[in-house]
């Protein structure tokens, strides 16, 4: 499994608390990736995109579990995720 940490750190400080993120993340996954916002948005997402639905249909159970019992929030009505349609897409660049 690779991963992939993407922060902002416009003083240093969240850069620190990222960078120990991902040293935990490592600890147990053997890969653990880490990028700016910029790096980022000139991504090729098209790959995890393909994945999301299969994704998301694995872990949608535990995430509406884990909402109910508070330790998780839903950001986004999950009802309303189009795959055929992803986010990445609606949004516009900075050339655009």
């Amino acid at each position: 499994m690779k991963t992939l940490l993407i922060c902002f750190s416009q003083s240093g400080n969240t850069k620190k608390i990222a960078d120990c993120i991902k040293t935990g993340m490592m600890d147990v996954i053997p890969r653990c990736d880490m990028c700016g916002m910029e790096q980022a948005g000139q991504a090729d997402w098209e790959g995890l995109v393909k994945m999301a639905p299969k994704l998301y249909e694995r872990y949608r159970f535990w995430l509406d579990r884990a909402a109910e019992e508070g330790r998780f929030h839903w950001r986004v009505d999950p009802d309303s995720i189009d795959f055929d349609r992803p986010f990445y897409l609606s949004k516009k660049g900075p050339s655009d």
